[in-house]
């Protein structure tokens, strides 16, 4: 089975069979993310103390993203300590309680330098829109049988490294706008027009700079697009770090979407 990569940024984010550790267990998340951590160091991804930047990140907010899978990952603070980007999965066929009764059947540890994370999230979410997967991921036998589970879910949201710009030439947020516009024109997402569309409607505030604006006009199938500026921006009075664009039918993606931005605002790790 080829590689699942997440292309298209400095450090590439790879999943591979050799990443998959099966039949784990653990008794809670404490000894989940030691056990996840431990597998990073000695695999020469992160230094010893990694440990302490997954704990404090699920402090800041967990990293439940539905379905039985969870995505730890560190902090800023521990940015330092990651030699190289990359992931490990960790099956608990058993579960593991991530707080609240959310139970984990798939852990993915990621060690990211800066933000490499948010396209893997991207494409994470075609699996996520699946039913039962978190039954499936506990019962899966095989690395073989996980990775497709990831993989091979249909692709009704357009998501993938095309539909995410970084450091765009812009000088005002309604030139974010149509540079964000512009990837779900180019993915055949919308019709022209979507642009002035987005204009018209009020920008939610994510918080951390992070920005928020979907319509459903023009939307001939849904998809997300993600564009950062590269240079400091302001809006409204409030930083301009980053932009979502949703082209939504429906609203069958908006939530998990809200879901995926929510844990990138509550610690970008």
């Amino acid at each position: 089975m080829a590689p699942w990569r997440c292309t298209g940024v400095k450090a590439m984010l790879e999943l591979t069979l050799e990443q998959i550790s099966m039949a784990q267990s653990a008794v809670d998340k404490t000894a989940a993310l030691k056990l996840i951590a431990d597998h990073l160091v000695a695999d020469g991804l992160v230094a010893e103390g990694y440990l302490t930047g997954l704990m404090n990140r699920e402090q800041q907010g967990s990293t439940f993203l539905g379905q039985g899978i969870a995505i730890p990952h560190g902090t800023p603070e521990t940015r330092d300590l990651v030699f190289t980007t990359g992931v490990r999965l960790m099956q608990f066929p058993e579960g593991v309680d991530w707080g609240d009764g959310q139970m984990v059947y798939l852990a993915i540890g990621i060690a990211a330098k800066s933000d490499e994370h948010l396209r893997l999230l991207q494409l994470l979410t075609r699996a996520l829109g699946e039913e039962d997967l978190g039954q499936a991921l506990r019962e899966a036998k095989t690395p073989e049988d996980l990775l497709k589970l990831l993989q091979g879910a249909p692709q009704e949201l357009a998501l993938d490294a095309q539909m995410i710009s970084l450091g765009v030439s812009a000088d005002d947020f309604e030139e974010l706008v149509w540079r964000g516009a512009r990837l779900l024109r180019k993915a055949d997402c919308v019709s022209n027009g979507f642009a002035a569309v987005l204009q018209q409607v009020e920008a939610l505030s994510l918080g951390d700079g992070l920005w928020w604006l979907h319509s459903e006009q023009t939307v001939k199938r849904p998809g997300l697009a993600f564009v950062t500026p590269d240079k400091p921006m302001r809006y409204l009075g409030q930083p301009l770090t980053g932009l979502f664009c949703l082209a939504s039918l429906g609203e069958a993606h908006q939530a998990l979407l809200e879901r995926l931005c929510l844990l990138l605002i509550e610690g970008r790790g």
